[in-house]
This record gives C-alpha cells, structure tokens and sequence, in this order.
C-alpha cells in the first residue's frame, strides 16, 4: 500500500468513527484539532492552575439579547420609569414590579449601575460584550475561560451555550477564532434536545470497536512524528465525542429532577418553561462541572411598545432566574459560581412616552453578578438622572472582563495567546479589576 492508499484509508475510518459518533460528537471532533500553548498535557481540557486564588470556579452568564432597560428593571428613574420600584433587602435596593421573585433575592446580588461600552449597534456591542472588541476574530470570554483553566469534567465541554443567536453576529459569540478548537462553545438549541447524539445504525459496543481501531491507528501516526501535537488532541477529542453521547444528553435530562424543583424554576408552565429548563439545565451543568455556561434570552430589544412587552419579558425570565441563585446557595454552589445578568447594552429614556420605546444606550446601564466572589445586596455605580450616560462608578466591558477573569483567579494581563505575531488577549491593551464590587 503506497503512502496516498494510506491516507486514504486512515481518512475511511475516520469517517467510519464519524458516522458511528452522530453529527454532535462529530463536530466536537472537528473543533479539537490542536492543543493547547499552556502545555503539552495530552487532554487540552485537563484542569490548569489559576494565576491567583480564585472566588469562583465557573461563569452562568444570563445573556438578555437585544439590551434591558435599567430604568425598568433596577435602576429608577423618577418621571422617567414607566413601572413602580420598591426597595429590597437589607440594603433597600431598587427592583421594579415588574421582576417580583428576583425581589426576593437581591441580597445575593451586585449591581453595576455605571456600565458602558463602544457601540450602539446591536453586533458590534454584543461582539464586543463577548469577545473584548466589535472585531469577527476574536475568541469569546467562554473560550478564553475554558484556555485559561480547563475544564472540570473530561466527558463534557467547557464552554456551553444553551439558545444561541442564529442571525446577526451567530456563532462569533461563542466561537474560538485563534485559540485552538477544542476550546470553542458546544451550541444547544432551546429546547435542550440533543438529536444527533445518538447513531441509530451502530450500538455503543461497534461504536467503540470502531474508535479503537481508529485510535491505534493514530497512535502509530503520532509516534512516527515525535508525539505530534494535533494527533494527540485528535486522540482526546475523539474519546471526549464518544463519552459525550451518554453524559451530555443525560446531564441536559431534567425530567428526573423532583417536581417541586421543576415548579421552583416554573417548569411546565408558560411563560416560564422554556427559561425554567435552560436554568435548570444550567444549574445541573455547574455541579457535572462544566466551566463556562451562557444562557441566551432574546427580543430585549424595545423600541415601541415598552410597556407592554418589557413586562412579557420579565415575566419569562424572573421565577427561573429567582430559582436559580435560591437552588445554587442551598447546595453550596453559588459560592463557587459566578453569575452574569445584563445584555450589550441598555436603552435610553428619552422616547419614553405613554407606553411609546426607548432607544439603544451604551453610554450608562446596569449589569448584575451574584456569587463568586463579588459583594452581595450590594449597589455600584450610578447614571444620571435621565439614565443617560454613567456619572459614577464607570466600568467599561473591558473592566467587567478583566473583573470576571480575577474572581476565576486570572490575571487578564497574562492570559494571552500568541497569534499572527502578537500576544493577544480577551481585554486587549486596556480593563481594571473593579475592586470596589469584590467581598
């Protein structure tokens, strides 16, 4: 057999194994093609150490897609907010009627009133919120996350995103650009279905018959080439697609779950089922270990009808979200779990009028985090009084990653990855640990 007939029919058992592993296992394949410049550990995704003590050992972040506005969620406007507030907690912050469960939980978290960012256009901000700059090729804070630390669990992905967005920027929110493969999100859709993980023609055992025999294959080729590096991670990601089929589905099963926890998170119900089970499904994917997890809650973005539809929106994401950082504190998880709440951007009061909408604003909104690490019933920052433009407590998209990759023990100015002849990183050359919000 001459050197093409090789290839050729190292390339037929691949295919074999990829037909073998469903369309899902397959793609995770394909994305594991190199490892990574932190080592040469032969699993890419094998927990590293941090560059610091860290708070938190994994990121929820609640992604509202489209930009919530502060003035009616929680940072009041008088005679701008169409919505009545009342103060909560300990500390008396602000949270308006239209969010009454997560009332009940806003001693757990910490305002940022004093966001801001580059852009006013829906892609470049959410680009930017993702990814550090309104650039198509840069990796997002979940790859970065996951290069950074690895992941908790070998028989799943670091970097999940439950719902993603199919137009506008897509997949560059969650994708790896320069940082190898491996370390990209594994998209699943909303409903948490997993169709193409299972492969009707072969059973578990010619599964796996199948992948040794690709395995020893590529061994040999690896030790013909002195251990080379892409074979290795392609060793890994193969074994890394295989276990997947029965720990991924599982994990994303919540059917087992007691139905007062189903209830909790208002599974089964509308309008609450749809974010209930992506919560849920969160919650399940920080105890199996999985390091980076985005929740996508789209159609934040309001320019007519503010009044009727805001409080649609809030009505879908409040018990879940309440039940969430309730069910994290009660089994000791939310200490050690970094939660993420905001969009790419906020929404002006200047259009308010009668019900009427409000504009994009990237110059002054709010974020919230809980757990983790960061002050709790706590309020940073504030805007003006029309809830313009920050005044007070400014923190920058660059600020807020550099303060996310802190309280997982990275120091921002040294996760860097070297492509096309520079270092980059996920804050560029600019962000501040906000020190003011840390407990």
């Amino acid at each position: 057999m001459n050197k093409s007939q090789k290839l050729n029919s190292r390339r037929s058992v691949l295919k074999g194994v990829a037909s073998g592993l469903g369309a899902l296992a397959f793609q995770v394949m394909l994305t594991k093609e190199a490892l990574s410049q932190n080592g040469t550990n032969k699993n890419p995704l094998a927990p590293r150490d941090a560059h610091h003590k860290a708070k938190a050992q994994r990121i929820i972040f609640l992604n509202m897609e489209g930009g919530p506005s502060a003035q009616e969620t929680f940072n009041p406007k008088p005679g701008r907010s169409l919505f009545k507030f009342k103060k909560h907690g300990e500390n008396g912050l602000p949270v308006s009627e239209c969010l009454p469960h997560l009332a009940t939980q806003v001693d757990k978290l910490c305002m940022m009133n004093g966001m801001y960012s580059d852009s006013a256009e829906h892609i470049n901000a959410s680009i930017q919120l993702h990814c550090g700059k309104s650039l198509s090729s840069r990796p997002s804070m979940g790859s970065w996350v996951t290069y950074g630390l690895g992941s908790e669990n070998e028989d799943l992905p670091g970097f999940i995103i439950l719902n993603p967005s199919t137009v506008g920027a897509g997949s560059k929110l969650f994708g790896n650009a320069f940082l190898p493969g491996i370390f990209a999100g594994t998209a699943i859709g909303r409903n948490l279905e997993l169709s193409d993980a299972k492969n009707s023609a072969l059973d578990k055992s010619s599964q796996r018959i199948l992948l040794d025999r690709a395995q020893e294959r590529t061994r040999k080729k690896s030790l013909l080439h002195s251990h080379n590096g892409q074979l290795d991670a392609l060793i890994n990601s193969f074994e890394l697609g295989f276990r997947m089929q029965s720990v991924l589905p599982d994990l994303l099963n919540i059917s087992n779950e007691p139905k007062h926890i189903l209830d909790s998170y208002g599974v089964g119900k509308r309008p609450t089922d749809d974010f209930g089970r992506q919560c849920l499904a969160a919650r399940r994917m920080s105890e199996a270990g999985v390091r980076f997890i985005e929740l996508v809650h789209k159609s934040w973005d309001h320019h007519s009808e503010i009044g009727r539809l805001l409080p649609d929106r809030c009505r879908e994401i409040d018990q879940p979200i309440a039940a969430l950082l309730k069910d994290l504190a009660q089994r000791g998880l939310l200490e050690d779990t970094l939660v993420l709440w905001g969009g790419e951007f906020g929404r002006t009061a200047s259009a308010h009028h009668k019900g009427g909408g409000s504009g994009h604003n990237n110059k002054g909104y709010t974020m919230w985090m809980a757990g983790g690490g960061v002050k709790p019933g706590f309020s940073y920052g504030q805007t003006d009084g029309d809830g313009w433009e920050a005044i007070e407590g400014k923190i920058h998209t660059h600020d807020l990653h550099a303060t996310l990759l802190h309280l997982l023990g990275l120091d921002h100015t040294q996760l860097t990855y070297r492509y096309s002849g520079r270092d980059f990183r996920l804050t560029d050359v600019h962000g501040q640990v906000v020190k003011d919000i840390l407990a």
